[in-house]
């Protein structure tokens, strides 16, 4: 699946005329800052998040210069956007390009203040990396071999003392609530 679905939310408040555009996308680094439109040649971007407009039609709010266009489906769209304003969730719920394929990487504040600069976890050490109340933004699908479609959080921010913020790919700082839900949900299966 090429699509998956992400947290709305904001690092900063874009003046008008200005979009998310992600300048540099590479296996190393990934800077996202906000853009003016007339600075930006339309032909060569492509939308890569949309959000759910008030006339209930996707919109895009986050460019790229991939030229790898993704197509939402009409059908699919119309469905999500019933499935989201239903239960309330047209203004928490984007849709985003599926995560699944990316290394863990760690998020921060670009230097300028406005925008984010994205490398990856690996080139991060331990000591630079101090979380707090990590948030899942990011959810990736996958149809498994026996046609289920699975959902995963792959997609984590965790804000820090320095203003900055971390992503986790794969919800990697989570690793702690394993240990603590098997024991009980290998007993409840023990017993049935």
């Amino acid at each position: 699946m090429k699509l998956g679905a992400g947290l709305l939310h904001r690092h900063d408040t874009l003046q008008d005329g200005t979009v998310m555009f992600h300048e540099v996308q590479s296996h190393e680094s990934d800077i996202c800052i906000p853009k003016a439109l007339s600075s930006i040649d339309m032909d060569k971007i492509t939308p890569n998040s949309w959000f759910l407009n008030r006339n209930g039609l996707f919109q895009a709010f986050e460019y790229d210069a991939s030229g790898e266009a993704t197509q939402i489906d009409a059908a699919f769209a119309s469905d999500l956007a019933k499935f989201l304003k239903a239960h309330s969730l047209e203004k928490r719920i984007s849709i985003i390009a599926n995560p699944a394929d990316r290394e863990d990487f760690i998020e921060f504040t670009h230097p300028s203040g406005r925008g984010t600069v994205s490398v990856p976890l690996r080139l991060i050490s331990d000591q630079e990396i101090e979380a707090s109340e990590p948030v899942i933004t990011g959810w990736s699908f996958n149809v498994n071999e026996l046609g289920v479609i699975e959902c995963k959080g792959n997609n984590v921010c965790a804000p820090m003392n320095s203003g900055n913020h971390k992503v986790f790919r794969d919800s990697k700082p989570y690793t702690e609530h394993v240990v603590n839900v098997m024991p009980p949900l290998n007993a409840a299966g023990e017993k049935s």
